[in-house]
């Protein structure tokens, strides 16, 4: 498989498989991709196409009972990529002090309709946490430690190492240095107001 096509690369730069689970709005698509990097916000932030190529892929509807249909090559359009689990990336640096730019963690929880995500953001140090999210330029955001929920589709929550969130398609996001995380999206928005807007899949729900 071309490096070039699946990261902008050839393949004597040092590419490796990994296995991919990409979540969009209707869809959950497995498959498999060719990358240089082992971060997960990375391998699909340096991707300079407009799709992401997968082969081998899966693809299921949400829902119960639903059929799946399996494709040698798949492309999906970043635009349509809520989330993403990249098997076997790395989920953190192992010392925050010792990156290029020093950054921390805090905790974070964000709502991509239909899926509410928690875990841990890292964020530039001296920098307040909603500001850091904001101004990033990266399209997605690495959340670890994370869980995926879905109140319209609960056969889809699970927990992951680290889970790739596209910050344009997020409703919500709220973080914070609190060490009582459950306090993070109460502060602005009740849990059962948050599961019925959730489950409704409206988008124009007032918070």
């Amino acid at each position: 498989m071309s490096g070039w096509r699946a990261e902008g690369a050839w393949e004597d730069s040092g590419a490796h498989g990994v296995e991919v689970e990409v979540y969009t709005a209707d869809y959950l698509v497995r498959g498999q991709m060719q990358t240089r990097f082992r971060r997960a916000a990375e391998i699909l932030n340096l991707v300079a196409a407009p799709h992401l190529i997968l082969d081998q892929a899966t693809v299921t509807a949400y829902g119960e009972g639903q059929d799946a249909f399996e494709a040698d090559q798949l492309a999906v359009s970043f635009d349509a990529i809520l989330l993403a689990v990249v098997a076997g990336t790395e989920a953190a640096p192992a010392s925050a002090e010792g990156m290029v730019i020093p950054k921390r963690a805090v905790p974070a929880e964000i709502i991509v309709p239909p899926f509410f995500v928690r875990g841990t953001i890292y964020i530039t140090q001296g920098s307040r946490p909603i500001d850091s999210l904001l101004n990033a330029s990266e399209r997605f955001l690495a959340v670890t430690d994370a869980s995926i929920s879905s109140a319209s589709s609960p056969s889809l929550n699970r927990e992951a190492a680290v889970v790739t969130v596209n910050r344009r398609g997020a409703h919500l996001l709220v973080v914070g240095d609190e060490e009582d995380r459950d306090e993070l999206l109460a502060d602005v928005l009740s849990e059962e107001k948050a599961r019925d807007w959730l489950g409704s899949g409206d988008e124009s729900t007032e918070t």
